[in-house]
Parts: structure tokens; sequence; C-alpha cells
């Protein structure tokens, strides 16, 4: 007979942690309204990475469904609550602001995917010491910048094949493939914006944007904790419950260092987050 869980009669509380992963990520995108509302611009804020989080939550409510379907589970109210809203939510936010916004977005500092691009064009031209690659990479950027927001996608593709290869799943390769893929993306979400606040001087980030950043940082702290601590709630084995773990330590790993300033300049009592030069 299968041993009981330690806190198996208090399994509610991995619901508390769901619930107040959505109440973490509807903070973020208020705080966003809020900077709207009293700055009517969009100064700071990267659109690569609201674009990445509305792919993978969208992606996340997606792939759950398919999953409930495949293995016959009928979806919680939680679900609806939790993960549809939170993707909704991504999703209008992004909509809003890129149709009533973008002519204030700083495309010129949103540039983590172009600088990943020519570093590793760079990197090539180097090792096969042929100069074509850089000619021909210069001539996209004045045009065709907004082709280097797939970059970080380019290179996801290495970490969620990495995280699908060690994942134990007995659902369709295609789908666990999918849900590892949007895994390691989700991980990624925030580094466009990390490098936007680092690609300016003086390195000063307004305390919307950073509680913002603070918020989804958050959100995946009370997921990592969630799969810490599922097993001494539930009965059921989950899939790649520690590749969920790896990969919301990532973002924590990712984080750290902002989140070290965030939390110095508050305790200071400073109107800005001020970043190391």
């Amino acid at each position: 007979m299968q041993e009981q869980p330690i806190l198996h009669n208090f399994a509610s509380f991995l619901d508390v942690i769901n619930f107040g992963t959505a109440l973490s990520w509807f903070l973020a995108y208020l705080t966003l309204f809020f900077k709207l509302k009293r700055e009517k611009n969009i100064i700071g804020l990267s659109l690569q990475t609201l674009l990445i989080l509305v792919v993978a939550e969208c992606n996340h409510v997606l792939i759950t469904i398919m999953l409930s379907s495949h293995y016959n589970v009928k979806l919680g109210l939680d679900f609806y609550i939790c993960d549809c809203s939170t993707a909704l939510l991504s999703l209008a936010t992004f909509t809003y602001i890129y149709s009533r916004f973008y002519e204030t977005y700083e495309r010129n500092r949103d540039t983590f995917g172009l600088n990943v691009a020519n570093i590793t064009v760079s990197w090539v031209s180097k090792t096969f010491g042929n100069d074509i690659y850089n000619s021909k990479c210069n001539k996209l950027h004045p045009t065709s910048q907004k082709i280097f927001w797939l970059t970080i996608y380019v290179i996801n593709l290495f970490l969620g094949s990495l995280i699908f290869i060690f994942r134990k799943s007995t659902s369709p390769s295609l789908i666990s493939f999918w849900e590892s893929y949007m895994d390691s993306l989700l991980s990624l979400a925030l580094l466009p914006q990390i490098y936007m606040f680092y690609n300016k001087k003086p390195r000063k980030v307004s305390s919307l944007l950073a509680h913002f950043v603070a918020f989804i940082l958050l959100a995946r702290l009370l997921m990592l904790l969630y799969w810490i601590v599922y097993p001494l709630f539930k009965y059921s084995v989950v899939p790649g419950r520690r590749l969920h773990i790896f990969s919301e330590s990532l973002n924590v790993i990712f984080l750290s260092h902002f989140m070290y300033y965030f939390l110095r300049s508050k305790l200071l009592g400073e109107n800005y987050i001020f970043l190391p030069m």
C-alpha cells in the first residue's frame, strides 16, 4: 500500500500557492498599467520580454488542455482562475501596450536578440575567417530589427531540447517537447528586460518597472515552492517535476543579481533602483 504523504490532509495549500502565483502575475501587470497611467509611455519596458511571456503563458494553457484531453483528466476551477486568466491578462496587456504606446517604445535599447545575434555572427566570422557574415548582419540591422526578436526562440531550442531529453514523460513526444520548450522559454523571458536595464547610462530603473520584474520573480518563486513541496501533499507523481524545479530555479538565478539591488534600494528608501556600472 502506498504511504500517505505527510501533509495529505493539507493539500489545499497547493491551491493557495497557485492562487498566490496568479495574484503575483496580476500585480506585475497592474504595475505596468500604473506606469502607463502615470507616465503615458513605455520607456524602459522590453516588448521582447512581454511577447515571450504571452507566448509562454498562452502555450501553457494549450498544453494543459491537450494533456487533459489525452489523459481524460478533468480540469479544475483553479486552472481557469489561475492559468487561463494569467494568459488572457498577458495577451491583453501586450496588445494594449503595442497598439496604444508603441511610439514611445525604446527599440534602440531593447536589443538583446540583436546583440546576441551580432556576437554569434562575429564568433562565426572569426572562427571561419569570413567577413561576409558580418556584412550581411549589418545590412539587416537598421531595417529588420524585429527579426532579431526570434533570436531567443532559436537559442531556446538548445535548452528546451536538453530538458526534453531528460524529461521522463508518458506524454506523446511532440507534446512533451512542446512543454519542455515552453518551460525553458519562460525561464529566459526576463533576460531581454534585464539586458535593457543595463543597456543605459546611468543605469537606474524606475520603481514601477522594477516592481514588474519583482512580481514576476515572486510568481516563479511560488511555482518553485509548489514543485518542491508537491510530494508532501499529493499521491500522484508528476512527470518532469525535477525539471520543473530546474527551470524555475533558472528564473531565480537569472534575476538574483537584479533583485539584490532592488531590495538594497528599497531598504535605503530610494525612488530608483541603481544598478552597477
